[in-house]
């Protein structure tokens, strides 16, 4: 029970559409960028948990402000790899449905 060679496109109204040769390139740099900006925004954000909860005065004034910037570069990484995934992903498309007649639509109001 295979599908009909010729038939065109997926079973259930969708068509997919392969990723074009530099979406995929794309995809794979800001993938690999969203790791490392991951891996150093998490790990500068687990080091200045680490200094803040310590005791030491080494971060002083300047951790929670630094670890503010940490978070936000490891969620920087976070939308880059969300960003790279979505464009190595195929694009689906809803096949349109047989055009139904439609009743025309009166222009002016009947008359009273």
């Amino acid at each position: 029970m295979s599908e009909e060679p010729g038939s065109g496109g997926a079973p259930g109204g969708y068509q997919g559409e392969a990723p074009s040769g530099g979406q995929v390139l794309v995809g794979v740099v800001l993938i690999l960028f969203g790791l490392c900006l991951l891996l150093v925004g998490g790990g500068c954000t687990a080091m200045w948990l680490f200094v803040m909860f310590s005791g030491s005065s080494w971060g002083g004034s300047d951790g929670a402000g630094l670890l503010i910037v940490s978070i936000a570069v490891a969620a920087g990484g976070v939308f880059g790899i969300v960003q790279g995934v979505k464009m190595l992903r195929w694009r689906t498309r809803v096949l349109p449905a047989a055009a139904a007649p439609a009743e025309p639509v009166p222009d002016d109001p009947p008359a009273p």
